[in-house]
């Protein structure tokens, strides 16, 4: 008998574990807002785990190589096996070639954009990709040291407005999409050719369906080119500083929809499309601002 009552009694180690499953079920329970704490310990770790990630491969691959044993002992088997590996390397460096192309495009169309405004463009890849944007952000390898600020304007293609940049540590930053569903709403304009005058504005908040939907005003003018068309460019209208000046006239997207407004039938509502899934993306371009030299004091 005493031996089954010692049995009954829970162990340290059992303790332990129960004791952690009631601790996580009460973080769980606290609001995000007093947890807000604890991203200091995630910045940390981001930091020690995320350089460590490719020297762990590259040793991974040295302890266990793959394997490159022939398919066929039969000599024409093996030279063409062989060609093929030699084919397969080729085509591997021809797409790189082909990236670091697109990639230097991409940086002259930030230059070529940023007009009157000093930015120094910043090519930085995508560490953490979202599969739902509801609440969340792009979590890019680029911070403090490389300039980064809270605000800084992120694109992709150079010219396909991203987000903004909502949290910064010295290695890494958040960007929130503008299709995020708690995204800011957007003012913007309508182009209907490369004027600045052949333009309407519209407002633009998230549908939660990866892209953005807004009513437009419709233009006072007789001019039959002033139409709205599925395929026309949205594109970014700073006016109230919410937005860096440096992003004037970034591209929000083309129109996929139009309608009447749900509150206002004889308003017209429009749904604009991303030219991409700013769910999948890779890498941004993040557009640095760059101090105005000031002038000598006399």
């Amino acid at each position: 008998m005493p031996s089954a009552r010692a049995q009954s009694h829970p162990v340290p180690g059992q303790r332990a574990i129960a004791l952690a499953i009631v601790l996580l079920c009460l973080f769980g329970l606290i609001p995000v807002r007093y947890m807000t704490w604890v991203e200091s310990f995630g910045a940390l770790t981001q930091t020690l785990m995320t350089p460590a990630s490719h020297p762990v491969k590259m040793l991974a691959h040295w302890l266990s190589p793959p394997r490159v044993d022939a398919l066929s002992e039969d000599r024409e088997e093996v030279v063409r096996e062989e060609l093929e590996r030699t084919t397969q390397a080729l085509l591997r460096v021809q797409m790189e070639n082909k990236q670091l192309r697109r990639l230097i495009e991409d940086l002259q169309r930030g230059y070529a954009l940023q007009g009157a405004t000093s930015v120094r463009p910043l090519a930085r890849p995508v560490v953490g990709n979202p599969s739902d944007l509801s609440g969340g952000s792009l979590t890019v390898r680029g911070g403090q040291r490389d300039g980064v600020t809270l605000n800084t304007v992120a694109t992709y293609d150079g010219m396909q407005l991203v987000g903004r940049v909502t949290r910064v540590s010295d290695r890494f930053c958040d960007v929130k999409p503008i299709t995020a569903r708690n995204a800011d709403r957007l003012d913007a304009v309508v182009m209907f050719g490369a004027d600045d005058e052949e333009m309407v504005p519209c407002s633009l908040t998230p549908d939660g369906q990866g892209r953005l939907a807004g009513p437009v005003t419709d233009p006072e003018t007789n001019d039959p080119r002033a139409t709205l068309e599925v395929g026309q460019d949205v594109r970014l209208r700073v006016t109230d500083g919410s937005w860096p000046e440096s992003s004037q006239m970034l591209l929000i997207g083309r129109i996929v929809e139009i309608g009447p407004a749900p509150d206002q039938p004889l308003r017209r509502y429009i749904t604009v499309q991303p030219l991409v899934d700013l769910r999948r993306i890779s890498k941004v371009v993040l557009r640095i601002p760059v101090d105005a030299p000031s002038e000598a004091q006399p």
